[in-house]
């Protein structure tokens, strides 16, 4: 049996989804996978619904949004509880050590797991709690340029005990490679791994039979003007799922969007405008027009985009928006994300069968002891 390790918990579509299509692909291959309910102390603390330390403006906008972010939230573990299957809860480093006894192999992202900011430090995900045999990780993500450059040495002795090394950026593998002196292999998303049946038996159904521009921003202003812009010109209805309670847009606004409403909503749409790079992937299995815009605040997170659409020869789609769209085969765009795809698939394949070695030699480790 499998494990992985992830932000399975987030409330961020993104993050819930992969979580999901990583098992799922483990399950396809014919082995039985589960996701460690792992409960990272400063990535909880994120997903409170009320934040501290308290402050007057803070609690005075956590109150009035309680109720909007509590829906969201159930449609999150609601989601969890059906699609996912998770272990016990694990909160301590004595926890992950008694439960990886239950898998052979132990699988690490695909997301930000290798970012320090955001997991407060935390080795769990580096698989500190398990022997190097087990260790595996799948298209995880340091999320920045520059690689662990106060703690540089901590880290690469981590991942050094890998068995199995993947990223999802190139610049993260060439990194790895140049401090490490071994060559990760580079991965697509997890949810490139399913296929679109298998998408839309997840997805809800859609409540718009007309037309119209999904808009999907997690950081990006710009994005809002993009899709006023298209709007403009195409006459189509903007539904917006907006990066804070402000949204400059007019049209039908979503605040409390969970998983599978939001793989309906990609599904459904005549344009999808977005600087999201799973807004973007589901786009592209969807063979929806997209408009990906690229963060200026944040241009550490953009290279995820842009190795996408360069894979699937969409360059020209920055500058020329639409009209890209009308020269476009989706067959073609197939055609090229398959191999990588199918790359993928196969070495996800060679961490099961590894997984399988390990569970035959502690079995026979035991038939020996009882002899």
């Amino acid at each position: 049996m499998i494990a992985t390790i992830t932000f399975h918990r987030a409330i961020n579509c993104g993050a819930a989804l992969q979580s999901y299509a990583l098992q799922c692909a483990i399950e396809d291959i014919g082995e039985k996978a589960s996701v460690i309910d792992y409960r990272c102390k400063k990535l909880e603390e994120s997903y409170k619904l009320i934040h501290t330390p308290l402050t007057g403006k803070s609690l005075a906008s956590d109150i009035l949004h309680f109720p909007m972010q509590a829906i969201r939230e159930h449609k999150f573990r609601q989601f969890q509880k059906k699609y996912i299957s998770v272990t016990a809860p694990c909160y301590t480093l004595e926890d992950l050590s008694e439960i990886e006894k239950d898998f052979s192999m132990i699988i690490t992202g695909s997301d930000q797991v290798w970012n320090l900011d955001l997991t407060g430090h935390d080795k769990a995900f580096f698989l500190n709690f398990t022997d190097y045999t087990k260790r595996a990780s799948y298209a995880a993500s340091v999320g920045k340029k520059e690689l662990y450059k106060d703690t540089a040495v901590d880290c690469r002795d981590e991942l050094k005990r890998f068995e199995f090394l993947s990223v999802r950026e190139d610049s993260t593998a060439v990194e790895l490679c140049e401090k490490l002196g071994k060559i990760p292999e580079v991965v697509v998303d997890p949810v490139f791994l399913l296929k679109v049946e298998q998408w839309n038996r997840i997805a809800k159904e859609s409540k718009s039979a007309k037309p119209y521009i999904f808009v999907y921003c997690l950081h990006e202003s710009s994005v809002y003007d993009e899709a006023k812009r298209l709007s403009e010109k195409t006459g189509l209805p903007i539904v917006c799922v907006p990066a804070s309670w402000r949204c400059p847009v007019k049209g039908k606004i979503i605040r409390d969007m969970g998983p599978q409403e939001f793989v309906s909503a990609i599904r459904s749409a005549e344009y999808v405008v977005t600087d999201s790079f799973h807004a973007a992937a589901f786009s592209i299995i969807y063979n929806r027009k997209l408009i990906p815009i690229l963060k200026k605040a944040y241009p550490e997170l953009n290279e995820r985009l842009t190795s996408l659409i360069k894979m699937c020869g969409l360059d020209d789609v920055f500058e020329l928006k639409e009209e890209v769209y009308d020269q476009v085969k989706y067959s073609e765009i197939g055609e090229k994300l398959n191999t990588h795809i199918e790359r993928s698939k196969d070495y996800l394949k060679r961490i099961v069968d590894r997984g399988r070695e390990n569970e035959n030699q502690t079995a026979l480790v035991a038939s020996v002891q009882k002899t």
